[in-house]
């Protein structure tokens, strides 16, 4: 899987580098030449919306990142051992070391101590000021701010502590304003603060430890991604085509134009000084501009010369085309599935795209649909139709028909939140009463803290346009977890301010509860599902290990389960109706699925995907999953969107209908290889004047029928499982190729694939979950 997100640190005698993949935030260690230290990544946790920072402390060093659970810190020493690991409770995850203990930044402030133990704080930051970047020099941590007001009103400025973790500044110094994300280093006994702004040059001030202006703006023809100190002077990392570019401590340009790094073009240069050499690491896929890929290092001398680079440090993949990733489906009455995720297929643009399946695992109008370009996509079916939301550029989310036969509608911008500043987030549920649609979604005050700050519910006309304004569900909700509809109203899962978990119910005209249900006292994430006439809600701590449980809840959205139903460990996943019961999907280690009765009764689980594969969804009706996974052997290299079908009988088991056998053929209440139209099936292979059945598995084709074992004229049948060949002529051994889900990727040498979307699921499987005693 692609890496992203780098940072680095040097203690004096190695470097620790940072960054995310495969789902975690990852380390390795390299000496002062770029020398490895380690043969695999240090895997420190979970990652999440933002990338992991470090810094040295005397001869270790400190991670922080986010994710789900909260703010984290980690302690490692050098030699790659975790020495100390907790959680933080302030929105802070940005560290400075200063000579009093670590400052962590975000919305709020806290100085904690070499272990993560709180000092002093937290502070929540002045005027709604979001720490981006921070140096400390002589007693004095200054800080880089951003302030959303709006497209040209955002702000950049700075506010400044002191040693103790004390604010100096009781509101912020304004830079200037139409500004992005500050970059700031110290350099001696003074501060440099550089800002991009939207419409304009890269402009920069030197700032003394007072807080005074030391120099007048300077504009600057390259904005950094990052600013490091050497031997007096500035180095700044630009991205894109990494290159470097010195200044001096008065801002003169040392060089007339940038030092290339010849390193491979991708996102992300950030750098440290090591010694007398700056260090730089850049996250390269050959495309500037595009994050994900491959973390790379290069070295720059005091003279500014390259003296090392392109040294790979961690490589997950070659590249990210065809990368698929978040994938949402439903179901409409008709039994059609629908099922939609971001492709990469063109590296610089995201885009949403869409496949249909039928009851039998059958991918419906050949190649894969294009829905719009953008990314986090949500879907449901009215019962008829479908609809999918899904964001694109910044903070703008919009809403497109989706057709049962696969017709793609008109966009519809998705209403503003009801608030003067925020950043509303994608959709993060979607459902619908049977004929319009509803989503909730979370917004927030702060782009740098994975913190939300309410949750609204938004009603739409099937088409995606809105009924309403936005409302919101709760004063005391901060976030939204999921949305169902029960036959007579919708349920909305939310949490408040101490991660309390909480149902309400909405009629469809939109009149909300006006008292919640309380469900858990402290779970943060959760999923609701209605089927066979009950009301379930599953939940978890949001951790690798948590605990998972489920309650079910009436009518009129009353607990019914005085003790939580133990579903056991791992990250919560899924839960759908299911035949009699429900399906509760759960990623430890592997993905893994538990049947759930009525009563409540849980049976032992079953294997979805024998590796991590997260995030997992459920069919409305529990018939598929679809999940994140990374196969190093597909050829890909890089996370695919795969699909398994859920129920169904194996080749010669008993059948009532076409739907309780994997092939989707019931003959003679046996499940059959082919319709078998003019013969017969006792043993799950037709047998009057066919060709023999094709034996290969989902991702293989049939071996093509035995002309004088069976006698017959025409072509073998097909290989069970819809990646399955469709098996040779009945004159030849015609084995299906080899199928990974691209039907534009092998040809058969002699029988043909079964029609597959390119570059959409790459496996279809039938997993069997039932056997019934009936005599033949």
């Amino acid at each position: 899987m692609p890496r992203d997100d780098p940072a680095v640190a040097f203690n004096g005698s190695i470097h620790l580098a940072v960054f995310k993949g495969e789902g975690s935030i990852r380390a390795r260690r390299f000496d002062p030449t770029l020398q490895l230290l380690d043969s695999s990544d240090i895997v420190l946790g979970d990652s999440g919306f933002d990338g992991p920072r470090v810094i040295a402390d005397g001869s270790d060093f400190i991670v922080t990142w986010m994710n789900a659970g909260g703010s984290h810190f980690a302690r490692i020493s050098a030699a790659g051992n975790v020495l100390a690991q907790t959680t933080l409770t302030a929105n802070a995850r940005l560290p400075v070391r200063g000579a009093n203990g670590i400052l962590l930044l975000g919305s709020e402030a806290v100085l904690v101590d070499g272990n993560g133990q709180p000092i002093s704080g937290p502070i929540t930051l002045p005027d709604d000021c979001a720490a981006k970047s921070a140096a400390y020099a002589s007693g004095i941590y200054l800080v880089g701010c951003f302030r959303f007001l709006g497209v040209a009103s955002d702000e950049a400025g700075f506010i400044r502590f002191d040693d103790q973790g004390n604010l100096l500044d009781p509101t912020y110094e304004l830079i200037t304003n139409d500004a992005s994300d500050p970059v700031v280093q110290a350099n001696g006994s003074e501060f440099l603060i550089v800002v991009q702004k939207t419409s304009g040059p890269c402009i920069g001030r030197r700032i003394a430890l007072d807080g005074t202006f030391a120099s007048p703006t300077f504009g600057f023809q390259e904005c950094p991604d990052s600013i490091t100190t050497l031997d007096g002077n500035y180095h700044f990392a630009i991205k894109g085509v990494p290159a470097v570019r010195r200044y001096s401590s008065t801002l003169t340009a040392l060089e007339a134009a940038p030092t290339p790094l010849t390193m491979m073009p991708g996102y992300d240069l950030v750098g440290t000084a090591a010694g007398n050499r700056a260090t730089f690491l850049s996250v390269g896929n050959g495309t500037p501009g595009v994050g994900q890929g491959t973390v790379r290092a290069a070295q720059v001398d005091t003279t500014g010369a390259v003296v090392a680079q392109d040294v790979v440090i961690s490589s997950g993949v070659t590249s990210v085309a065809n990368s698929q990733s978040m994938p949402a489906s439903a179901t409409n009455a008709a039994g059609i599935t629908a099922v939609v995720w971001v492709d990469k297929r063109e590296p610089t643009v995201p885009a949403v795209y869409a496949s249909r399946l039928d009851t039998h695992g059958n991918l419906l109008g050949g190649a894969a649909i294009k829905v719009a370009d953008g990314e986090s996509p949500q879907i449901a079916s009215n019962g008829t139709d479908f609809l999918v939301t899904y964001s694109y550029g910044n903070y703008v989310h919009a809403a497109r028909r989706l057709g049962a036969d696969g017709t793609v509608g008109s966009a519809f911008q998705l209403p503003n939140p009801p608030v003067a500043v925020a950043y509303p987030r994608a959709p993060i549920a979607l459902a619908s009463d049977g004929t319009s649609y509803a989503y909730v979604q979370r917004y927030a005050s702060d782009t740098l803290i994975d913190a939300d700050t309410t949750c609204i519910i938004v009603r739409l006309n099937p088409d995606g346009s809105a009924v309403a304004s936005p409302q919101n569900v709760d004063a005391a909700a901060i976030s939204c977890q999921d949305l169902a509809y029960d036959g007579s109203n919708y349920l909305v899962l939310y949490n408040s301010f101490d991660n309390t978990l909480y149902s309400k119910r909405m009629s469809p005209g939109g009149t909300l509860d006006p008292v919640p249900t309380l469900i858990s006292d402290s779970e943060p994430v959760a999923r609701a599902a209605f089927g066979n006439g009950q009301r379930v809600v599953a939940y978890s701590a949001g951790a690798p290990d948590g605990d998972i449980s489920i309650v079910r809840l009436d009518a009129e959205n009353t607990v019914l389960d005085i003790n939580p139903i133990s579903i056991g460990n791992g990250m919560l996943e899924d839960i759908a109706p299911y035949g009699g019961g429900f399906l509760v999907a759960r990623s430890s280690g592997s993905l893994l699925a538990h049947e759930v009765d009525l009563a409540g009764a849980v049976a032992a689980s079953f294997e979805l995907s024998p590796v991590a594969a997260t995030p997992a969804v459920f069919a409305s009706d529990g018939r598929y999953v679809f999940y994140q996974r990374f196969d190093p052997t597909d050829g890909f290299h890089t996370h695919r969107v795969r699909a398994r079908r859920i129920g169904g009988e194996d080749l010669g088991e008993s059948c009532d209908e076409p739907g309780d056998c994997q092939s989707g053929f019931c003959v003679g209440e046996v499940c059959c290889d082919t319709p078998c139209e003019a013969g017969i099936c006792d043993t799950g292979s037709c047998v009057s004047g066919e060709g023999g059945a094709g034996q290969g598995g989902a991702e293989q084709g049939g071996a093509g029928g035995d002309e004088q074992a069976v006698g017959g004229s025409v072509q073998g049948g097909a290989g069970s499982g819809t990646g399955g060949g469709l098996g040779g002529s009945a004159v030849e051994d015609g084995s299906g190729a080899v199928s990974d889900g691209c039907g534009s990727c092998s040809s058969a040498p002699s029988g043909t694939e079964k029609p597959f979307v390119a570059l959409a699921i790459l496996g279809l499987t039938g997993i069997r979950r039932r056997t019934r005693g009936r005599q033949r």
